[in-house]
């Protein structure tokens, strides 16, 4: 018989939490909120795409993402949606693993690049590197670029330098039989950089046109006195209030890597649906999203339990993506067990 979940809402119980999780951690650089996803290694790569592409990469469900790290043997870790890298509209894709494993993961992003427009003539390729290897890569008196440029027909430019930020954005232009070359000596190269390991995991929160995070102002009050003067006519509509404009949340990279603990209840049948054969699809949530899922029995009510407690943390833009994906979950098993 099908679980019947008819007239019921969802209760939450929202609890702030200032404690680091075991997965994930959240820190700032200048304003920056970043955090850091834990990769195997021993090799590492940055890249930066668009949204439209990274949800293609990631597929429904992860469907995609998880056949692509299968096929390649490559760990693939996505940043959340609205976490951009710093002064771009980009979203973070890191692959980790054996070097083989990510030249076989990178192609990939070629095509899925291709299949929202990009010309394979002439390919725009953004990766992030470690500032310690810019030297490397440029060498003495620009020899080595200039040689990575003519043996493989990219063009290949560094941006500037962002402040408090360990990484610089790198620019790859040409054909994907040009580019592809050049990437891997370049992912060769940044290898040797003795800080490439602290920092390969890391991807930013923030949001597009934001680079810093600002206290909230208050505007200072020009309320009038009245001391001095007759009470209004309380027949009179009463003057306007004046108040500042409200600031966006979604604005606001600080809060948007705050740190969220969200407890709602499901139907007990529910839980296979959210956790996924041996935890797969709680892996492929905290891997996309930095939030961490657990579900478990209800204890104390009936018996068989009906009900299962469900808890989210991490960030808050991760918390409130990997919501979404949960109760997706939940209206499939419920659909299912009442078929």
């Amino acid at each position: 018989m099908g679980y019947k979940w008819a007239n019921t809402s969802l209760v939450f119980t929202v609890r702030w939490h200032e404690t680091r999780k075991l997965k994930f951690f959240w820190m700032s650089r200048r304003g920056e909120q970043f955090s850091s996803y834990l990769l195997r290694g021993p090799s590492y790569a940055k890249f930066l795409l668009p949204d439209k592409v990274t949800g293609s990469i990631i597929g429904r469900g992860g469907q995609v993402l998880q056949e692509l790290e299968q096929s390649s043997g490559a760990q693939i870790k996505v940043s959340p949606s609205k976490c951009y890298f710093p002064t771009s509209n980009d979203r973070t894709v890191i692959l980790s693993g054996e070097m083989d494993s990510i030249r076989r993961a990178i192609p990939f992003i070629f095509e899925k690049l291709a299949e929202h427009g990009s010309d394979p003539n002439s390919f725009l390729i953004r990766m992030a590197i470690p500032n310690g290897s810019i030297p490397s890569i440029i060498g003495k008196g620009g020899e080595v670029v200039r040689r990575m440029q003519s043996t493989t027909g990219a063009s290949i430019h560094l941006c500037d330098r962002i402040e408090g930020i360990p990484e610089t954005i790198l620019d790859a232009k040409g054909s994907d039989q040009s580019i592809l070359p050049a990437i891997f000596e370049i992912i060769d190269i940044i290898q040797s950089d003795p800080k490439l390991k602290d920092i390969a995991g890391e991807y930013y929160s923030r949001t597009p046109g934001v680079t810093q995070t600002h206290a909230p102002s208050h505007a200072p009050s020009h309320a009038p006195s009245h001391a001095s003067q007759d009470y209004p006519d309380y027949r009179q509509a009463p003057p306007p209030m004046h108040r500042p404009p409200m600031a966006d949340p979604s604005s606001d990279p600080a809060l948007l890597a705050y740190p969220l603990t969200i407890e709602f209840v499901v139907p007990v049948v529910a839980i296979d649906y959210i956790l996924g054969e041996n935890g797969s699809f709680a892996d492929y949530i905290f891997g996309n999203t930095g939030a961490v899922v657990t579900a478990e029995p209800a204890m104390g009510g009936q018996s068989p339990p009906v009900d299962a407690n469900i808890k989210i943390s991490g960030p808050l833009c991760g918390v409130q993506a990997a919501h979404i994906l949960v109760i997706k979950q939940v209206t499939e098993a419920i659909m299912a067990s009442s078929a």
